[in-house]
């Protein structure tokens, strides 16, 4: 066989390959549209009513895989990592509803916690390697590219994490999957193509960055920005994970930690360079002024802050522990940034917030009054002191956190824990409360909080099946 003959038959299998890519693109648009039509018959049910018209603004949400809270520079960080994201108008901490992705960014898009929308792993132990434990987001429930299409929104949405489960997430439109590798103004660059393609109408973004996850590769002139990086086995990605490895080489784990920690910092400062072009584009553009532009995080990041009692209390899955996220909801996982910029007022406030009041306060913002039963509210109208939740791990049995004012509890049933941390006296999370007349209180809340909920759900399919029935007679 010659040459020629083989790289015509190479062009014919790449023409097959991109032949077939279209024609599963144009199905899964067919699947989609189809879906979606039925999604707007139930929005138009609902009667959901926008209130004024002089609050046209388009929304920008920009999801930073892996932002911890205290590694930003504006909140006592060492190093500056973030002088531009510093600069916002509206600056809070929040609880992320889940300590990572799959059931953290439904949150985001829904305003309920994964116990109510329905996406996370099944199972008593979670492992995340197994795709048949993940559960979709239930089908009554209604995410925040869906209503904003209803009110005749462009919509976009766009990844780096390239986990084939963003297509449960319903995003009104088909997602655009990079790949990981693709660095944070590379999609933001292509946002703002997208948004000036679209000018003078209204628009929805949603932008996942994937830097600071791992593996993290910033760019050339970011990747020594702080501190110079030592090419270190793995220090693009995960080792040192399991307490084993650590104790067999304590010196050599140090200097991981030490690098690690650094390039996380690095690829933060390229991130908010990238975050402060795309801010610019929308200047030049001239719908920065009546953009609303947020930026938060799914989960924060482990740097081993809690990986010998992870260790020695709780059920690990291949030794996994202390590293990354999903396993563990500590505040280093679950206390992120919740930024706001744009027509939106000031808000520097001491209270905490939730990674499920992103969508309350987006429609509060809107003007749209509507009859859905939310667990987030708007962060400008916010109780104070109210319960937090944070649930789904992705390893292990299920643990949960509950954050009331100035406590946490940290409770996992099967693994027989429920610890109670003073924040104010403990902020990190080293001397656990176990005393079970204390820690009973607030287990007792949790729970009456989960049966309340399940209560409702019940209550909710019984008047969704009964409308069905009078539809149809």
């Amino acid at each position: 066989m010659n040459m020629k003959t083989i790289r015509e038959r190479l062009a014919r299998f790449r023409s097959i390959v991109k032949a077939v890519h279209w024609l599963r693109q144009r199905r899964d648009h067919v699947r989609n549209e189809i879906r979606y039509r039925h999604t707007r018959k139930r929005i138009a049910l609902d009667a959901p009513v926008r209130n004024a018209k002089d609050h046209d603004f388009n929304v920008v949400i920009i999801v930073v895989d892996s932002l911890r809270y205290d590694a930003l520079s504006g909140n006592g960080y060492f190093r500056q990592t973030t002088p531009f994201l510093d600069t916002f108008d509206c600056r809070l901490k929040a609880i992320s509803a889940s300590p990572w992705t799959y059931p953290s960014v439904p949150s985001i898009l829904t305003g309920l916690y994964p116990h109510n929308h329905g996406a996370f792993l099944s199972g008593k132990v979670k492992n995340m390697g197994r795709p048949d434990t993940y559960l979709k987001i239930r089908d009554h429930v209604l995410t925040l590219p869906e209503i904003l299409r209803f009110f005749d929104y462009y919509i976009l949405f766009s990844t780096g994490i390239s986990h084939g489960y963003w297509y449960k997430y319903r995003t009104a439109v088909l997602p655009r999957q990079y790949t990981p590798a693709t660095p944070a103004d590379k999609m933001l660059g292509d946002l703002g193509r997208w948004i000036e393609n679209r000018k003078g109408h209204r628009f929805f973004a949603y932008v996942h960055l994937a830097d600071l996850h791992p593996p993290m590769r910033p760019p050339e002139d970011f990747r020594h920005f702080f501190s110079p990086i030592k090419d270190l086995p793995k220090i693009d990605a995960f080792d040192f994970f399991t307490e084993a490895q650590r104790r067999a080489n304590p010196e050599a784990f140090e200097e991981y930690r030490h690098h690690r920690r650094a390039l996380y910092d690095n690829s933060l400062r390229y991130v908010d360079s990238a975050i402060e072009t795309f801010h610019r584009k929308l200047t030049g553009l001239g719908v920065a002024d009546s953009t609303i532009l947020i930026v938060t995080a799914d989960h924060g990041e482990q740097f081993w802050e809690h990986a010998d009692p992870s260790a020695r209390h709780f059920k690990l899955v291949g030794g996994f522990s202390g590293l990354s996220h999903g396993d563990m909801p500590y505040y280093e996982t679950i206390e992120v940034p919740l930024l706001l910029r744009g027509p939106v007022p000031s808000c520097r406030g001491n209270h905490l917030a939730s990674t499920t009041d992103i969508v309350p306060t987006i429609l509060d913002l809107l003007t749209i009054s509507h009859p859905w039963q939310l667990d987030g509210q708007s962060v400008f109208t916010a109780a104070e002191h109210r319960p937090l939740l944070s649930e789904g791990c992705s390893l292990g049995h299920e643990k949960k956190s509950l954050t009331v004012g100035r406590y946490r509890l940290l409770y996992s049933k099967d693994d027989g824990i429920q610890w109670l941390f003073d924040l104010e006296k403990d902020p990190q999370e080293q001397r656990p409360i176990s005393d079970e007349a204390v820690t009973s209180v607030f287990v007792k809340r949790l729970l009456a909080m989960l049966e309340r909920d399940e209560r409702r759900r019940a209550l909710e399919t019984v008047r969704r099946t009964t409308r069905r029935k009078v539809q149809t007679t």
